[in-house]
């Protein structure tokens, strides 16, 4: 996130020069980043450094017009404290990265890249029965520290995705029917703030910190350097599926499993996803498929009657029913996007799956117009069990009572022509407004987006009010800025 605020008021740089860069470039040329490196446990990274590369590139490459002066590669709360107190003196723009995977590029910036990636360990205390997570690791570290223990933590499907946005965002995940998001099973986190006081935040210190920080988005209250979480135990039988329809008119079926996922036991989570199969360069795709894949805590025959209502009316292409270990499991679900690939996407939390609401969507992704990537249409992440059972006032994630999490996807690569990128960019827009008739008010704040109308309340609902009152106390001067932040006025 870029502290823009405290830049400008630091540097004395005005609207105009930024407009121009000109004033950027002469803030940061005039900046001592000698004085930083000695005051760091970690490594400064300068343009000029054989590893500069590899550590600049986000995960979403349309954001790699804005390159670091300096990549600070912190290893420590007291390096981050370092990097808090350089930025504020020396008037540097700014931003915090975890794992890069900011929809909006907020991990970006033309100054300091607060870099958490090497704060990356991970352990448990048996005895306490508690994950200690540094702010670096990302989701696909989780198994091979955690599978000695036969436990897991909430994570994300792509295993590049950070842990730290991914739980401060709320974090939810293939085991969340039977868990929750990974924010309900956080229980302790440390957060280093704007005046640079290092804040163990719980249900007993600096509580209310702990309710933002628990769904309230990353990057809003300060930096987060460490978080402790209740694993659950996956030593049990786990049954992995995958089924295809292609061919048939999606929209009845996915009504068909909406149902019977509504009484399905909670051991069972899936994302039902409507998206065309082949890379398209021109021209649009023919009628989508629907893909239903996910988990069981389980035994393989409980997965076939749970989804008979569906697989015995509609006979699926393809399908995948295996009895595996939890890992193996895990290994199956991950998805990973192409990484050279420009992806965008849209959300929205959703009640029941009607009739007219399936046909929309059916019809919309048909109208995608095509790129060379063929990661693009709208998933829906079925909802209920664990995720539903907190108060939506509990913790500052207040999505409590949809029944599926929708995302509209497009994606592009760097070849396709700009008038493609552009239309996919339109179908992305009119097919998401198209949905809301059918939606809750309310989207996934992970998944930030500008161009949303009303994104304060659609993210937070009724506990915006407190989230501001929290951001007031804990980080005054707005110096954690960017331009979804959350305000410290209404």
């Amino acid at each position: 996130m870029i502290g823009r605020r405290s830049f400008l008021k630091a540097a004395g740089v005005s609207a105009a020069s930024l407009a121009t860069g000109s004033g950027i470039a002469h803030a940061i040329a005039d900046v001592d980043w000698g004085r930083l490196a000695s005051a760091l446990e970690g490594r400064l990274i300068r343009p000029q450094d054989s590893e500069y590369l590899q550590v600049v590139v986000a995960f979403f490459r349309q954001f790699d017009d804005r390159s670091p002066q300096a990549v600070a590669m912190c290893r420590s709360a007291s390096d981050v404290q370092a990097c808090l107190a350089f930025v504020q003196e020396a008037g540097v723009e700014y931003a915090i990265r975890g794992g890069g995977h900011s929809y909006q590029g907020y991990s970006n910036t033309s100054g300091l890249q607060i870099d958490l990636g090497e704060m990356n360990k991970i352990s448990y205390d048996d005895k306490a029965g508690v994950v200690s997570v540094g702010a670096g690791v990302r989701s696909g570290q989780l198994p091979a520290a955690l599978s000695p223990y036969g436990v897991m933590i909430p994570a994300p499907r792509c295993p590049a995705v950070g842990m730290s946005g991914f739980t401060l965002g709320g974090g939810l995940g293939f085991y969340g029917r039977k868990y929750g998001l990974a924010s309900d099973r956080l229980i302790e986190t440390e957060l280093v703030t704007a005046d640079r006081r290092i804040l163990t935040c719980d249900e007993a210190q600096n509580a209310d910190a702990f309710w933002a920080l628990r769904g309230g988005g990353g990057g809003n209250f300060g930096v987060n350097t460490e978080f402790k979480f209740k694993p659950f135990d996956v030593r049990g039988p786990s049954t992995i599926f995958q089924f295809l329809w292609k061919g048939k008119d999606p929209a009845p079926i996915l009504v068909a499993v909406q149902e019977a996922m509504s009484s399905a036991p909670h051991d069972l989570s899936s994302v039902a996803m409507l998206q065309v199969s082949e890379p398209l360069s021109t021209g649009k795709p023919e009628r989508p498929e629907l893909t239903l894949q996910g988990h069981y805590f389980g035994r393989k025959s409980h997965v076939r009657d749970i989804l008979q209502p569906v697989i015995g009316r509609w006979r699926p292409t393809r399908q995948t029913v295996a009895e595996v270990g939890f890992w193996q499991a895990n290994t199956f679900l991950a998805h990973s996007m192409a990484v050279t690939g420009l992806t965008a996407s849209k959300s929205s939390f959703l009640p029941a799956v009607s009739e007219a609401m399936a046909a929309q969507a059916v019809s919309a992704v048909s109208e995608w117009p095509g790129s060379s990537l063929p990661e693009a249409g709208y998933a829906f992440l079925l909802w209920g069990g664990a995720y539903n059972e907190p108060k939506p006032s509990d913790t500052a994630f207040v999505h409590r009572n949809a029944e599926s999490a929708g995302a509209w996807i497009t994606s592009w690569s760097s070849g396709d022509p700009r008038a493609l990128v552009k239309e996919g960019d339109g179908w992305l827009m009119r097919s998401w407004e198209a949905s809301q008739k059918y939606a809750l008010p309310q989207s996934y704040q992970n998944i930030a987006d500008t161009n949303m109308p009303n994104w304060l309340g659609r993210f937070y609902g009724k506990n915006l009010e407190r989230l501001v009152e929290v951001k007031r106390k804990y980080d005054p001067e707005k110096f954690f800025d960017f331009p979804m932040a959350i305000p410290t006025q209404r």
